[in-house]
């Protein structure tokens, strides 16, 4: 890296972009610190605030440690319109964005490019923890960092091929203790700082306050449902919840529940046990491939649907240029619409990213099936029985009933019928209709006895 190619460097004040700058100028670089600042919501200003005053002027005083310019460049009113409206906007209809995910590609790599061009310089770094390879042509790939706790290859999937090009991440290839030692070894005044987990512009890290002081007028009070229909108790507005949550759900449950979808469309909360949490497809669009495209309609991957979430295998079906379709297999996942999902390759490569708009959830679980297949087995069995006949005859009660009590199931749950609930099992729609097919059945396995 030692080019002496000119590098705009992205500074809040923090250990880890204050030594991508320091690494950076120590490789030869000729470096100049950066540091947007960001709308924050008024009377709620925190030291620890990547966009506050304090951060400012400790990135400015780190500058000068280091030795390199410092710019404080005003991003307040962009940032606004292009990450916070967006974010309120998507809590408010029933989905769980991530602002990191809006505000790289469309604010934050925007705005240092755009001032990288003015100030004629070739590339723009940061401190995330991800690394960048070149293949044979030059293209930049994006990879996991080294540092897997530390890892933010999931907010920077959503980074164009043209941005990345001209992107350097400096600590790719470092452990996050190793970082905090060379802040302290060149006497950082940030080495001991401690992280920043909320969300930057929410002043007081609680982003359901942040939505009942701007947005009270637009969330409304609603039923929590089990999977069953159901009802609960009530839930104070969709936005206040999140999938996969369950504490602060205001309802008394032998067995602990969790959040598992949120119906906009009716404004219900559904809550269940952790074997709910099946899902047979996550739908992702606003694609942005990063790796070699797959030049197949179906490949495997290696799929994360969220933050720190565990990686899992998936096969991804591409429906469009613009869509895609994942199928998770047999894993129980909190995926929640508004998240990211980023496919990777067995080598850490982040191929593909997009946005998650769509959940397909099975119609019954694996217990479900099984505890219905058994009830359909005993129909038969106690009607032949009763009929009596030989084994064509059992074969032909045994196919009727399996199809009379599935298919009641299914056919009522898509009307919305239900009666006699047992979880996912509609169990007294399911009776009814494979006892009234058995009766239908004796009359077609009638001319075979």
């Amino acid at each position: 890296m030692g080019n002496k190619e000119k590098v705009i460097v992205g500074m809040s004040g923090g250990v880890d972009s204050s030594v991508a700058a320091l690494l950076l100028q120590q490789s030869g670089y000729e470096v100049v610190g950066v540091m947007l600042r960001l709308w924050s919501e008024a009377g709620f200003e925190r030291e620890n605030q990547c966009c506050s005053l304090e951060s400012a002027d400790q990135a400015r005083s780190i500058a000068a440690k280091i030795g390199i310019p410092f710019y404080l460049l005003d991003a307040s009113e962009a940032f606004y319109k292009k990450v916070v409206e967006p974010f309120s906007m998507s809590y408010l209809a029933g989905d769980t964005p991530n602002p990191c995910a809006l505000c790289n590609p469309l604010l934050r790599w925007h705005d240092l490019l755009q001032f990288a061009n003015h100030a004629q310089a070739k590339f723009v770094a940061t401190g995330h923890y991800v690394r960048l390879k070149h293949d044979d042509t030059g293209n930049a790939r994006l990879f996991r960092g080294k540092d897997r706790k530390k890892d933010q290859s999931y907010f920077i999937s959503r980074l164009s091929c043209n941005q990345l090009q001209r992107s350097l991440f400096p600590l790719g290839e470092f452990e996050k203790t190793e970082i905090r030692q060379i802040a302290r070894d060149f006497g950082l005044s940030c080495s001991e700082k401690p992280e920043s987990q909320d969300i930057c512009f929410v002043g007081d890290g609680d982003y359901r306050g942040f939505l009942s002081r701007n947005y009270l007028d637009k969330i409304r009070p609603g039923l929590i449902l089990d999977t069953a229909g159901n009802i609960l108790g009530q839930h104070t507005g969709l936005p206040f919840y999140t999938i996969g949550q369950r504490k602060k759900l205001g309802i008394a449950a032998r067995h602990p529940l969790y959040v598992i979808e949120k119906r906009a469309s009716t404004n219900e909360l559904i809550v269940g046990e952790k074997d709910d949490f099946a899902v047979e497809a996550i739908h992702l669009n606003d694609l942005n491939w990063i790796g070699a495209k797959s030049q197949q309609s179906r490949f495997s991957a290696f799929g994360q649907f969220r933050y720190r979430s565990t990686v899992i295998p998936v096969q991804a079906e591409v429906i469009t240029e613009n869509r895609m379709r994942v199928y998770p297999g047999i894993e129980k996942l909190a995926v929640s619409t508004g998240q990211i999902g980023v496919l990777y390759s067995a080598e850490d490569e982040v191929l593909v990213s997009g946005t998650i708009f769509e959940t397909e959830r099975p119609l019954m679980t694996l217990p479900a099936i099984l505890f219905s297949l058994i009830m359909a087995v005993l129909y038969a069995s106690i009607y032949h029985l009763i009929r009596g006949g030989n084994l064509i005859s059992y074969l032909i009660y045994l196919v009727v009933s399996i199809i009379g009590f599935f298919g009641g199931q299914y056919l009522a749950n898509l009307v919305g019928i239900k009666f006699i609930t047992l979880g996912t099992i509609n169990f007294g729609i399911g009776s009814l209709s494979s006892i009234g097919l058995l009766l239908i059945g004796s009359w077609i396995s009638r001319p075979i006895e």
